[in-house]
């Protein structure tokens, strides 16, 4: 009899290696702790010993407006560079959101369906907060958005349809949205309504939503459970009293804060409603609070367990229905083509793709795929010792028979009946039947009723080596699936890129982290409760084999890599300052009996040198600038007018709608439900693939790629100026004045200015949320205003007509008007990144002016400076050794920060 099998007999040693899970657990997690300390140190450091610079340098009489400043700002920013980084999910209704950052927190913190509305209506952020209890902060909107919002439900409801229509789906809706917030006034909404001013004032005054609008509330509770509780209670009222309103769709944001390990680092995680989904206003949402995110992580739901279904040319794990796959592909299109390519997001620690699902059982007959030699190899192993416990299960049922067969003298009755008045495992007797009329050919078989046929132990001994085999050969199965829908993921991204004609884009925009997991399965393991509901683990048997440890690693050293980083900086820039403020108090010093005279004149001659230089250098690049951007505004142009060929086609599909949802489309400025029509009319030809390419190829490429032209350019000509200026300094100075123009970091200060170049032009590509859907909305508004308010017989035509008539005069103008729009934001951010830049060229200039040229500034009295250097000596000493130790801490982070983790340093490059 055998034992169930080990691992290393169900997964031989010809099994793909990469098929095999050897992650490691994400907890506990010291480092996470080690690493705030850390933190606070560093800031603290800065703060006390950055501070004291500031007087120091007064009382040694360094007149050097500049090293005064850089200490002031060094004292004050060090921990506004450390904010937390919004970390937004999103992904259509449905798709497993609010299921991964459960997963991630390892806690039952979101709702993944008792809410309902709750989970996909508003943005729900979730934060550390040091301690051990749990809060969330409700954050509702304000007066005047809910009373827009009242004007346009109160609307619906008393429209007046021509009766030939039967349309009356938006007055339905406004009437329930309306019955959740004010259950009481129901009479109210059931009557016609005579002023929906009146109506709008009444509904404001409501004493339950008077106090709410524009306000917050807090909740306390111990535990996550009970803070799920309260607020679904709160937010989704009582489903057995109907005179308690349901508030959600009054909140602007939910705040939830608590002892979340995972974000310790400095992570928000934020639960999005449905972005892309079929309501557009929530997807809008979702839109306008993208902007403000660091990174995405796309969700991702596998629906069913089968196995493979065509996706794009690969393999991926099956969906629900054919249409689904085709609109998960074009979601995840839709998705890398917005974030990746319009918006200009990082891959690298900026966007991730999560697939849940992986924990879902697979049949032999639910594999779409060819399997590899070896994993058929394998496949056969696991077949051939499921047959091999068959046989042996069927050796002892045949022995139970046989001994049951010599007893049926002493009492006679059918075999079915024994069974049947036996409690027997309903696995068993059916076996036992198969057996007994294969063996006997039909023939009716008695037993004994005193001798009961039972499960032996060795029949159970079988059965939980059977069990063992169907559980290895579902993880194999898994393990399979999983490299397939990372590679088939992965494959569409490139795919994606490639249809744009961007392949020579994808080293510099790199490969996109894709994960699978097995997240029900990872609650079952953690002992994680799950919507009070008693679950097993289907799949896997521990919790790295699920995956979920390795998002939540990846997502910790992303944070503590951003961190580690950004202390780094600080501390050079720290350490940098330290040095030079040490060589400018021991060469002013020294400056007392020297005729610097000709030094001064001589410096200044290559300071202005430099000045000339870089004014022509700037002309230049700007050109360049100018050019790359005109490109972009020259294909918009032609979209423009590709656009107004397209409209009355666009303008004409509209026919389809019924009077009440027409007229609610005009009062919604375009948006109704499902459809947009400020994103049809500018869909096709404004966001069309040559659109996109050649955006990214602008903004993505051909800009940051000059801007760094020009800043390398200008820092080469800063620094041979320095060393200009240092060689035409007195012997007795020279040294000193090299060391001093070593710390200028010319290249380091232009890069930082580059970067707020870049974030003036990101900032404006993601203002207009993926599209210029937006502009035109805004552009059509007193249009649509003036068609909401038709009235009476024939008001379906007459808006008709208007809406042709419109479009056919001022289309042109309209669509034009866009791009004239987007080109004047452009130069906005254009001229913000350029002030930026000129002001960084002005503060070198003022560095060298004041660290290598101004040297002159020194006291009489040498003996007092000298008294007043040396006693800086212990700090500086002090400081130095700081800075030092705090560097070497990180650095040893920052080289360890992935080992162990083979799958993540193929994400992330150190």
């Amino acid at each position: 009899m055998l034992s169930p099998p080990p691992t290393s007999a169900i997964a031989p040693e010809h099994l793909d290696q990469d098929l095999q899970l050897e992650y490691p657990e994400s907890e506990p997690d010291p480092t996470s702790d080690d690493l705030l300390k850390l933190e606070r140190e560093v800031i603290q450091f800065l703060n006390k010993d950055m501070s004291a610079w500031t007087s120091r340098l007064r009382r040694m009489r360094i007149h050097d407006s500049d090293l005064a400043r850089e200490a002031k700002s060094l004292s004050q920013s060090s921990e506004n560079s450390l904010r937390p980084q919004r970390t937004a999910v999103i992904g259509r209704a449905g798709s497993g959101k609010s299921t991964v950052i459960n997963a991630i927190l390892k806690e039952q913190i979101l709702s993944t369906s008792a809410l309902g509305k709750t989970c996909t209506s508003f943005p729900t952020e979730v934060i550390y907060e040091d301690g051990q209890e749990y809060r969330a902060v409700i954050s509702y909107v304000s007066q005047d958005d809910w009373r827009k919002n009242l004007r346009l439900l109160l609307s619906d409801l008393c429209e007046d349809a021509e009766p030939n229509f039967n349309d009356t789906s938006p007055a339905a809706d406004a009437k329930q949205a309306l019955m959740d917030v004010y259950p009481h006034l129901e009479a109210l909404f059931n009557n016609p309504i005579a002023n929906i001013e009146n109506a709008v004032t009444v509904l404001l005054e409501d004493d339950i939503v008077v106090a709410l609008l524009g306000a917050s509330e807090s909740f306390k509770a111990i535990s996550t459970e009970t803070l799920e509780e309260e607020l679904e209670a709160h937010l989704n009222g009582t489903p057995h009293d109907r005179t308690k309103p349901a508030l959600w769709s009054l909140v602007d944001v939910v705040r939830i804060h608590g002892p979340f390990n995972a974000l310790c680092n400095g992570t928000i995680l934020v639960d999005l409603p449905g972005y892309g989904d079929r309501n557009v206003a929530r997807s809008r949402r979702a839109d306008a609070y993208v902007e403000t995110v660091d990174r995405l992580i796309l969700a991702q739901l596998i629906l069913i367990p089968s196995f493979f279904a065509t996706f794009g040319g690969s393999s991926v794990c099956g969906i629900e229905r054919g249409v689904d796959d085709e609109q998960t592909r074009e979601w995840i299109i839709k998705c890398i083509k917005r974030f990746v390519i319009f918006d200009n997001h990082q891959v690298e620690g900026g966007l991730m793709i999560i697939v849940t699902g992986l924990d879902k059982g697979i049949l032999d007959k639910d594999i779409r795929t060819v399997l590899t030699d070896d994993q058929k190899l394998t496949l056969n192993g696991f077949q051939q010792q499921a047959e091999e416990v068959m046989k042996r299960k069927r050796t002892l049922l045949v022995g139970q028979i046989e001994a049951q067969k010599r007893l049926r003298k002493q009492h006679k009755f059918p075999l079915e009946r024994s069974i049947a008045e036996k409690d027997l495992n309903s696995v068993t007797a059916k076996i036992l039947l198969l057996f007994f009329q294969f063996l006997i050919n039909g023939k009716s078989l008695c037993v004994c009723l005193d001798i009961p046929i039972k499960t032996t132990p060795k029949i159970q001994r079988e059965d939980i080596t059977g069990k063992a085999i169907a559980k290895q050969k579902q993880i194999f199965f898994s393990n399979i699936r999983k490299k397939e829908v990372r590679s088939s993921m992965r494959n569409l991204f490139r795919d994606t890129l490639m249809s744009l004609k961007l392949e020579s884009h994808l080293n510099d925009i790199g490969e996109v982290p894709v994960f699978v997991i097995g997240a029900i399965d990872y609650f079952c393991l953690s002992g994680i409760t799950i919507s009070d509901t008693q679950w097993q683990a289907h799949v896997f048997d521990d919790t790295a084999s699920t995956g979920v440890p390795t998002v939540q690693a990846y997502i910790r050293a992303v944070a503590q890599k951003r961190v580690l980083s950004t202390m780094k900086d600080s501390l050079l820039h720290c350490k940098s300052f330290i040095a030079k403020a040490q060589g400018r108090a021991r060469l002013t010093a020294q400056m007392g009996a020297e005729d610097i005279k000709k030094y001064e004149e001589d410096a200044n001659y290559h300071l202005d040198v430099l000045k000339m230089e870089t004014k022509r250098v700037l002309q230049a690049h700007y050109s360049i600038l100018d050019a790359d951007q005109n490109k972009i505004e020259a294909a918009l142009h032609e979209s423009a007018v590709m656009a107004t060929a397209m409209c009355p086609d666009t303008i004409k599909k509209l026919d389809s709608l019924k009077g009440n949802s027409y007229q609610a489309m005009m009062r919604r400025l375009g948006v109704l439900g499902d459809k947009d029509l400020n994103h049809h009319l500018v869909q096709i030809p404004m966001q069309s693939d040559d659109i996109y390419r050649k955006w990214h190829q602008a903004f993505g490429k051909d800009i940051p790629q000059h801007l760094m032209y020009l800043t390398q350019e200008i820092g080469v000509n800063v620094d041979r100026t320095r060393d200009g200026i240092v060689a035409c300094a007195p012997p007795s100075i020279r040294t000193q004045l090299r060391n001093v123009g070593e710390q200028l970091n010319a290249l380091g200060v232009l890069a930082s200015a580059r970067g707020c170049y870049l974030r003036a032009l990101e900032d404006t590509q993601r203002s207009f949320k993926g599209n210029f859907a937006n502009i035109l909305q805004k552009q059509l508004t007193p249009h649509y205003t003036r068609l909401s308010e038709y009235k009476g017989s024939g008001m379906l035509a007459r808006i008709k007509r208007a809406n042709v008539e419109y479009f056919t005069e001022n289309a042109v103008e309209i669509f034009h008007l866009i791009v004239d729009e987007v080109s004047l934001k452009f130069q906005n951010a254009h001229e913000a990144g350029r002030n930026e830049l000129e002001e960084a060229i002005d503060k070198l200039y003022e560095q060298l002016q004041n660290s290598l040229i101004r040297v002159q500034n020194f006291s009489a009295d040498n003996a007092t400076l000298e008294k007043e250097t040396e006693a800086t000596a212990a700090l500086i000493e002090k400081s130095n050794n700081a800075v030092t130790q705090y560097l070497e801490a990180i650095d040893s982070r920052l080289e360890h920060l992935f080992d162990g983790n083979e799958d993540i340093t193929m994400d992330i490059d150190i």
